[in-house]
């Protein structure tokens, strides 16, 4: 149907309904706060057909021009006129042995209840995970080859799927081959058999702050010292901070998750990533490097590794597929340069090698394009969900709460108000069966006690409830 206001200009009638809303939302027609015309009325109103709406409402949803809010429409987010990021953290604890491992073992152990909206663990949203395909695959797989559920595979690792791994490497801007790489039970096990391959206990490791507690617990469980270095929370870790930290201790390895990072979403640019390996290089310092997170950019770009300006074999890349494809098939993998050889022993030692027919299926999967699509796909919906959840969190959270601004993945990091303790509040709201992570889980000597993770990967009337409740208790 031809429309009375949208005139044909060679451009795709979705990108000319986004600009309509843009000019509209920028001549204060829409303002913060405003619901926009439903797609039903948007429809209506330009004479186009509602599917046309719908993809250009997701488009600037992506954005942050525009949320949905379950069950009520769309609205212009007052968060685009609001202040809310967050600072550069500046931890200044010794290197240390401690961790808070009592605090997310029972986080994780409540997030497991029937009971309970889980908001803790950093799982994909079922929705965009390719599970009906991969149990096809996985059937026939079992089918035409079914010694894989009763005898070993080679202790490095599945030879087509690593085939697969070292292709997809190039859209990381690095060139792998299959034999440089060992697959392992998922990314935890990668940065594991990584830090020991590096590592003697008593070391120190320096980790940027926030991080992951998994990686916390792995150091500590090692017998190694993390020491904490300050984070940029859109380009992530301080290299000048770094650098103090390498003047001062006598560091053995730094890991870092620099592309779209847990908790605080940071990637560090390009550049930096190359001072950082060139900054290291020299002094013979190892750079573990997680990327698990980093085919889900929000805008379908894909940001290169730290590897790909890794001239001396020092850089060891760690992933996964837990957070694109299949979490529960634990496959994992590892490239480690100039430690190869001591990661496939420490394999072997550790655990044999992964599992043979989730390794075969996951191989067919990525020799198609579905993968591309599958974690594309899935990367537009994480980013207008952390939109409408970091909304939804100013909306109802105290006065004063900051919340990060991640450009792939789903997770986000919020800074609540000083004086409230975030132990203390998932306490409070436990109680009344919603779960996150609290701010001490991410250090090592209880910092971050303002601070909470949620995890966005899913946004419903559920979700948005289990806000609501959390914002309460801040409240109160």
């Amino acid at each position: 149907m031809a429309s009375p206001i949208l005139q044909p200009n060679g451009r795709f009638l979705r990108d000319q309904v986004a600009e309509f809303v843009r000019v509209k939302v920028g001549q204060g027609v829409y303002r913060p706060g405003d619901r926009v015309p439903s797609v039903r009325a948007m429809s209506k109103l330009l004479g186009i057909a509602p599917s046309t709406v719908v993809d250009a409402y997701r488009s600037l949803e992506t954005e942050g021009l525009i949320l949905a809010r379950p069950q009520s429409g769309f609205y212009v987010p007052l968060a685009r006129w609001r202040e809310a990021g967050l600072s550069k953290t500046r931890p200044a604890a010794p290197p240390s042995l401690q961790n808070e491992f009592p605090l997310f073992m029972r986080v994780l152990k409540d997030s497991k209840r029937d009971d309970v909206v889980s908001l803790a663990v950093a799982d994909p949203s079922n929705e965009q995970l390719p599970a009906a395909t991969m149990h096809r695959l996985l059937t026939r797989v079992l089918r035409e080859n079914p010694e894989y559920a009763i005898g070993y595979d080679v202790s490095i690792g599945h030879r087509p799927l690593r085939e697969q791994i070292a292709r997809r490497a190039i859209a990381m801007g690095c060139g792998l081959s299959p034999d440089e790489i060992v697959v392992t039970n998922g990314c935890s096990e990668a940065l594991a058999l990584s830090l020991r391959a590096v590592c003697e206990p008593g070391q120190i490791v320096a980790v940027e702050s926030p991080a992951y507690y998994g990686v916390l617990f792995a150091i500590h469980s090692l017998g190694l010292k993390a020491l904490e270095i300050g984070s940029d929370p859109v380009t992530g870790l301080c290299l000048d901070a770094l650098d103090d930290a390498l003047r001062t201790y006598d560091v053995r390895a730094v890991l870092t998750n620099s592309t779209f990072s847990n908790p605080m979403g940071s990637t560090v640019p390009a550049e930096n990533k190359r001072l950082l390996v060139e900054t290291l290089a020299p002094r013979g310092v190892p750079l573990i490097e997680d990327d698990v997170y980093g085919d889900l950019g929000h805008d379908g770009e894909r940001p290169v590794v730290a590897k790909a300006f890794d001239r001396t074999g020092r850089v060891l890349l760690c992933s996964s597929f837990s957070k694109t494809i299949a979490p529960g098939y634990r496959i994992g993998w590892v490239a480690g340069g100039r430690y190869h050889d001591r990661i496939a022993e420490l394999k072997f030692g550790f655990s044999v090698c992964a599992a043979s027919a989730p390794q075969a299926a996951v191989a067919e999967f990525l020799e198609t394009e579905r993968y591309v699509r599958t974690v594309q796909r899935a990367a537009r919906t994480y980013g207008a969900n952390l939109g409408s959840m970091r909304e939804y969190v100013l909306e109802r959270f105290p006065a004063g709460t900051r919340c990060s601004h991640p450009l792939g993945g789903f997770v986000l990091w919020v800074e609540l108000p000083n004086d409230l303790d975030s132990v203390d509040l998932y306490e409070r709201c436990r109680a009344q069966g919603v779960t996150f992570m609290p701010g001490p889980a991410f250090a090592t000597h209880g910092g971050y006690r303002n601070f909470l993770r949620l995890n966005a990967s899913a946004w419903n009337r559920r979700v948005a409830r289990a806000i609501e409740v959390i914002g309460a208790e801040a409240r109160k």
